[in-house]
């Protein structure tokens, strides 16, 4: 499915299960062992640096456990504007200015019959077009009734699931708890590289003057940013293609390796204000509650003084 031009490539993958809005009671312990960061506590930021974005080229993995309290209820029909849908997104993980990754649910108005989608995706940006390059995505019907639908993973509130997102030149794929839910290969495209971005790197939302550049798709349909309502585990951004065949269940944590260029275990006290980076290159995450509304040119001065520097 292609918008907005040849600049926009998209792929969707129908895949059918019940998802209801609620999750479950208190989170049963991580796979991955050791404590979790709860996202629904404010997002996390960490400062611009190359091992964010500008190494990873166009070739990556993106992978984490993640455990999604509920799925933000989309809109109601009252906000459609005249517009064929409505989404609420919740940012997972976000490079301003480069990719996200995030969770989002819409109504969609297609003829006469009106559908309740839900998807997870990841997205990349072009900076003069402000629009994506490269969107992959998973798409589940939560309420199918009769509907003939594709039967694979799909995420659910109240459990933990493991998470893969993937490119390696023009091959791109998500894995949902260790099964590709999609595999394909870019055909006709020539810049598929990670945008190198100046902003910084977001964890669980993003702050509020962080402007918000929706998938084409979404921007017709006036996005809300809602909370991020979930848990996660074990995040590691790496500079190459780490999975050939079904990525096999990780046990205990993420190890660090010459390819590994971000990796937090979150194994700090709950509701930390900075989190490590275990890969060597610097890139801790900082609380938004750390950051109250201050001048710009105090910025560098509170960011020294969280991270210990002089």
């Amino acid at each position: 499915m292609g918008f907005g031009g040849s600049l926009v490539w998209t792929i969707v993958v129908v895949i059918g299960c019940a998802i209801p809005f609620t999750g479950a009671q208190e989170p049963e312990l991580s796979p991955a062992g050791g404590n979790y960061l709860d996202l629904s506590e404010g997002y996390y930021l960490a400062e611009d640096n190359p091992s964010l974005d500008a190494l990873l080229g166009n070739e990556w993995t993106i992978e984490f456990w993640i455990y999604p309290k509920r799925i933000p209820p989309p809109p109601p029909d009252s906000e459609l504007r005249g517009s064929p849908m409505r989404a609420a997104v919740s940012v997972i993980i976000e490079k301003a200015g480069s990719y996200v990754v995030y969770l989002a649910s819409y109504y969609a108005v297609w003829g006469k019959g009106k559908d309740w989608l839900v998807d997870w995706a990841f997205t990349k940006y072009v900076e003069e077009e402000n629009i994506p390059i490269l969107q992959i995505q998973v798409t589940s019907l939560p309420e199918v009734g009769q509907r003939k639908v594709i039967n694979m993973p799909v995420i659910e509130p109240g459990k933990w699931h493991y998470m893969v997102f993937q490119q390696e030149g023009r091959k791109t794929l998500i894995s949902i708890d260790g099964k590709w839910c999609y595999e394909g290969e870019l055909k006709g495209w020539e810049k598929v590289d990670t945008l190198d971005s100046d902003r910084p790197f977001y964890l669980g939302g993003r702050a509020l003057d962080e402007p918000f550049v929706e998938p084409v798709w979404i921007r017709v349909a006036l996005p809300r940013i809602v909370p991020t309502e979930a848990m996660i585990d074990e995040l590691r951004i790496s500079d190459i293609a780490r999975y050939h065949d079904m990525p096999p269940i990780p046990k205990g944590g993420f190890a660090s390796d010459l390819h590994t260029l971000a990796l937090w275990h979150f194994d700090e006290p709950p509701r930390s204000l900075r989190y490590e980076d275990s890969s060597g290159n610097g890139n801790i995450l900082i609380s938004g509650r750390a950051f109250d509304v201050i001048p710009g040119d105090k910025l560098i001065t509170t960011w020294g003084r969280i991270r210990g520097e002089p």
